[in-house]
């Protein structure tokens, strides 16, 4: 706390009005370092999403700085900040037996550069298997520990899932029904009144279909406004068909690819553990460095990420191509729209035009 903000929290107690400096205190708090990487740790922290990243990802949401409206909150929203920047380190979520690569950017490489804790105090695995202070027991207690927790949060985090996904049976999903309701009823309807539209007029002999079609009257513009319309809607409809048929065949592969190499997953987790548990013991009796790679062990890596694309809600899905989805959504809302009213329209100048003895209006 500098001096300023020592003044503003004062006077905060005494009762003056200093809502106008509140602003800058945030803004301070907004252009830290600390700030900066955490929200940086957050959003990798969001596409990791292990056991240990639920604590601060709920205390971050907790945060809310743009809803302070007192330096007495401000100030301990810098404390907060400060502190999660601090256990939102991905050196302290990282696990290499699901590691991916894609998902972060940190400077950690081998897993000897992984933390520990000795006596409550933070140590790096390589520091600890080179401390001579330590019995080798100990060490290999404490070391167990680790690969031992990064082994329950990889079986929490995929094999628990796997095993979810395969027993599970599929819900009902009004999504998809609403979908196959559009197609095999709503559709077909319109299909069947845009040919019976496009035989009545192109193919009839008669002079008053053909004076509809070939004439200019008010008649003959609406019903090529809604040819026109009827085309654009089946465009942009299958269009769309071809993107949503696109995600959902990615699920159903990833779904039957879990499935058939489940025993992969559960040989993958007790090979990684044991390669690990192999180069910590060998460390130790050499009394050197870990260097083995974190991405030479990350055997679950593939099967998480696959279970993190089939739990994306909703929200999830319109980020898979939320541009693209959300365009084609207006579209095809003002294209029916138009087609249904230019068809009414049509009809409605047919209706009248057969009223008036067949002159077509």
């Amino acid at each position: 706390m500098n001096a300023h903000e020592k003044v503003f929290l004062l006077a905060e107690i005494f009762g003056v009005d200093v809502t106008r400096h509140i602003n800058t205190v945030l803004k301070e708090i907004e252009d830290t370092e600390h700030y900066k990487q955490l929200v940086i740790n957050v959003e990798m922290a969001n596409k990791y999403q292990v056991p240990y990243t639920q604590q601060f990802l709920k205390e971050y949401e907790d945060l809310k700085i743009n809803t302070i409206t007192s330096i007495k909150d401000a100030l301990v929203a810098r404390a907060k900040v400060d502190y999660l920047y601090q256990i939102s380190q991905p050196k302290y979520y990282i696990n290499p037996i699901m590691f991916n690569p894609l998902e972060m950017s940190t400077d950690i490489t081998t897993i000897g550069e992984l933390p520990c804790f000795y006596q409550n105090k933070e140590i790096t695995i390589n520091d600890l298997i080179l401390l001579d202070t330590v019995m080798p027991k100990e060490k290999i207690k404490i070391l167990n520990k680790v690969v031992n927790k990064w082994h329950l949060d990889a079986k929490e985090t995929v094999l628990d899932e796997i095993n979810i996904k395969i027993s599970k049976r599929n819900p009902i999903n009004f999504e998809e029904l609403v979908w196959y309701f559009e197609r095999g009823l709503v559709y077909p309807v319109l299909a069947i009144l845009g040919l019976l539209v496009f035989g009545i007029t192109i193919f009839s002999s008669s002079e008053f279909f053909k004076e509809i079609v070939h004439g200019n009257k008010m008649t003959s513009y609406a019903f090529l406004i809604y040819a026109i319309f009827l085309f654009v809607y089946l465009i942009v409809d299958l269009i769309d068909f071809n993107i949503n048929k696109k995600y959902l065949s990615e699920k159903d592969y990833c779904l039957y690819y879990l499935k058939s190499h489940a025993y992969l997953a559960l040989k993958g987790l007790d090979d990684s553990t044991f390669q690990i548990k192999s180069a910590l013991l060998d460390a130790l009796k050499e009394k050197k460095k870990v260097n083995t790679n974190i991405t030479r062990v990350n055997s679950l890596s593939n099967f998480r990420r696959m279970i993190l694309f089939l739990n994306m809600k909703d929200s999830g899905k319109k980020q898979y191509s939320e541009t693209l989805l959300n365009n084609m959504n207006i579209i095809k809302i003002v294209a029916i729209v138009l087609l249904l009213l230019s068809f009414f329209v049509y009809a409605a100048f047919i209706a009248f035009s057969l009223l008036q003895g067949g002159a077509v209006v």
